[in-house]
């Protein structure tokens, strides 16, 4: 009895195709999460997706909010470009990262306002526990791009490695 029952399984297994086979272009379709945080109050968690256009060698993300309670997720944010590194801001609203800039937003995404303008992008932001200070992560160039010498490949974001000692 139980020969059949398996046998009897193994050809429904055999018989039920893929729903999607994954492939490298279904991959790059697929949203990448990231930067989450929960909402000062417990109720919300929010998160960002990370879409890619591989034609245009480009990605862009947005801001999401779930009610922790269930429901569907809700995007919060439509700014063209990335927004990233969500926080909760000393005066109770969220923060995040925005080319490179602080903005500032109800938890909803309502009214959002950039804080700063630097001359150079940060890279991560957090705020002391009392909320007087800053601390803040920026690139810094080091060396020349690949761009700079290879100026005919534009889309191109290679490591040139010369001295591993």
């Amino acid at each position: 009895m139980i020969r059949i029952l398996v046998v009897c399984m193994a050809l429904i297994a055999i018989k039920l195709p893929a729903q999607n086979t994954m492939s490298p272009e279904l991959l790059w379709q697929l949203g990448r999460v990231g930067a989450q945080t929960v909402s000062p109050d417990g109720n919300f968690v929010i998160y960002s997706v990370r879409y890619y256009d591989t034609e245009k060698n480009t990605s862009e993300s947005n801001l999401y909010r779930q009610n922790l309670q269930g429901g569907a997720p809700e995007q919060i944010t439509d700014m063209p470009g990335t927004e990233y590194h969500v926080m909760a801001l000393p005066n109770g609203k969220m923060g995040f990262l925005y080319n490179g800039q602080l903005w500032s937003a109800e938890w909803d995404g309502t009214n959002a306002t950039q804080l700063t303008q630097s001359a150079t992008a940060f890279s991560d932001l957090q705020f002391s526990p009392d909320g007087k200070r800053i601390l803040m992560d920026r690139s810094v160039k080091t060396g020349t791009t690949t761009l700079e010498q290879y100026p005919d490949l534009q889309q191109s974001n290679a490591y040139i490695i010369n001295d591993l000692m």
